[in-house]
């Protein structure tokens, strides 16, 4: 990244919240020091936090629906002269050329777009198996009236198309991947029950179709940057997917659209982010800075927005 860019105006700046899956309080410090001279404002959401730090926020939700956690910790991180907020994991390391002021210019965003790495719909060919919580949105979690708080069908749906994002009708494949008797029979046959079960109330004029009871949309989640401008509407839709027991890698994907004006993904900017997947592509990363943390900084690639996962207690200082 050139940090010589010349900056867009901004009136306001943006604070860093880092979101701990676990209670790993020993991380806290050295990403405090990692931070500290790029973002005057760092905020912790850790889970079960029992310590004194006046930064660290205490949450209390499963990993699995971590947005919950950003709703319970948004009074004490929201201030009204942020004009983004960025989300990011704790095993997430962002490129030492962003700052609370640079941002802006560095990622060609302004003060009424919000960004995510990407946003996927349900109507593609890709097995992931928490797709099944989207089609069960209403029923995941007894005793949770959350769904009454969240924008109408209708509402929603303009909402996604504002976005450029229309929702089909889906299949089978869609949610579970093409059955796989031979290799899964258990599995397979629980997952037709499952989707025959939505089925029954969702089918579509086209019989192996349902239509989703509610437009959500998935994808890689371990960072957001949300405008200031629809921060309330986000973090309360947040907080009630995560009462709705809604994976995380919806429920933020699908929060941010419905309640920001404009959302940007990699697609739309010059930088991308290092997702790595596997064992080797980890490995081969921590090899080539020799697992030192000042090594990577110091020698950041100018094109890459993060690396995730850089796992810190693997790491050297």
């Amino acid at each position: 990244m050139d940090s010589s860019k010349q900056q867009k105006d901004s009136t306001g700046t943006a604070c860093l919240v880092i979101i701990f899956n676990h209670k790993y309080d020993q991380n806290i410090e050295r990403l405090e020091k990692l931070y500290a001279d790029k973002f005057k404002h760092i905020f912790f959401l850790v889970p079960f936090y029992t310590g004194t730090k006046e930064n660290v926020i205490p949450v209390y939700e499963s990993s699995f629906y971590f947005q919950g956690y950003i709703a319970q910790g948004f009074k004490h991180f929201y201030k009204p002269e942020f004009t983004h907020y960025f989300f990011i994991g704790d095993d997430l390391i962002l490129n030492p050329a962003l700052d609370e002021k640079s941002y802006a210019s560095l990622l060609d965003i302004d003060d009424q777009t919000s960004f995510i790495p990407e946003i996927r719909q349900f109507d593609t060919d890709h097995r992931w198996l928490n797709k099944k919580l989207g089609i069960s949105i209403y029923q995941n979690r007894r005793g949770s009236e959350g769904m009454k708080e969240m924008p109408p069908v209708e509402e929603a749906l303009q909402s996604l198309a504002r976005h450029n994002i229309h929702t089909k009708d889906i299949t089978y494949n869609h949610i579970f991947g093409k059955p796989e008797y031979w290799k899964y029979p258990v599995q397979t046959a629980i997952n037709f029950y499952l989707y025959y079960w939505q089925w029954r109330k969702l089918k579509t004029t086209n019989h192996s179709q349902l239509r989703l009871s509610y437009p959500v949309v998935y994808g890689y989640s371990d960072i957001a940057i949300v405008a200031a401008e629809s921060i309330q509407r986000f973090v309360h839709f947040c907080g009630i997917l995560a009462a709705q027991g809604l994976f995380i890698e919806i429920a933020l994907p699908t929060a941010l659209l419905l309640s920001a004006n404009k959302v940007i993904t990699h697609d739309d900017m010059p930088f991308k982010g290092a997702a790595m997947w596997s064992q080797e592509e980890i490995q081969s990363i921590s090899n080539k800075y020799e697992h030192s943390l000042y090594k990577l900084v110091q020698d950041f690639p100018d094109d890459i927005l993060y690396y995730h996962p850089i796992k810190l207690s693997k790491w050297n200082q």
